[in-house]
């Protein structure tokens, strides 16, 4: 059985992927497997810019890096840009533990320093 688009929606969402799971190609007959896996995108500012859904009851999301369309992945590949909501400046003073996860503020959001 072929899996195709049940449903799809233009979305605008800005994030990166992980690594690990197959990319595909949306043809006339329906998802195939490109052969690329994820790897290739997990270090690169990746905006999705469509969602769709198919008869498998799977979602996946359209990456594009520097405007183009690269493949679909799986839709829990990707991690949308953490971002601001509310900023106040306090004063607190403490110990810092070790082995905590550390994060910089940047333009796109909240990006882990790993």
């Amino acid at each position: 059985m072929n899996e195709t688009v049940t449903q799809r929606q233009n979305v605008s969402l800005k994030g990166h992927v992980n690594g690990g799971q197959s990319m595909y190609w949306l043809e006339s007959k329906g998802l195939v497997n490109s052969g690329s896996m994820t790897n290739q995108l997990s270090n690169k500012k990746v905006t999705v810019t469509q969602w769709i859904k198919t008869s498998l009851n799977k979602e996946y999301y359209l990456a594009t890096v520097d405007g183009k369309a690269i493949a679909w992945v799986p839709k829990d590949s990707f991690e949308k840009n953490e971002l601001v909501v509310t900023q106040k400046d306090i004063n607190l003073s403490g110990t810092i533990t070790n082995e905590k996860a550390t994060y910089w503020l940047t333009n796109v959001g909240m990006v882990s320093a790993h």
